[in-house]
């Protein structure tokens, strides 16, 4: 198993490093529950740095253009 964020220090942790991280867990668990952990790290990220003073890095918020979406088809009269 590849290595996650658990050995770095939070003030060495870079936006970078996370978005390293999203992208192995995406393939990993799927896109839906690697959204869900990054939630979760920013949460705790966020409380690290009101409770120790902690500087944590900006959080990455897209990752490239996304999925283009399909058109939706007009159905005729004669298609339905």
């Amino acid at each position: 198993l590849e290595t996650m964020l658990g050995d770095i220090r939070i003030n060495d942790l870079t936006t970078a490093e996370i978005r390293q991280w999203h992208r192995k867990l995406c393939d990993f668990v799927g896109t839906y529950s690697a959204n869900r952990a990054k939630q979760h790290l920013q949460t705790v990220l966020a409380l690290a740095a009101e409770d120790f003073h902690a500087r944590p890095p900006i959080m990455p918020k897209r990752r490239g253009r996304g999925k283009p979406k399909e058109k939706k088809a007009i159905l005729l009269a004669a298609d339905v």
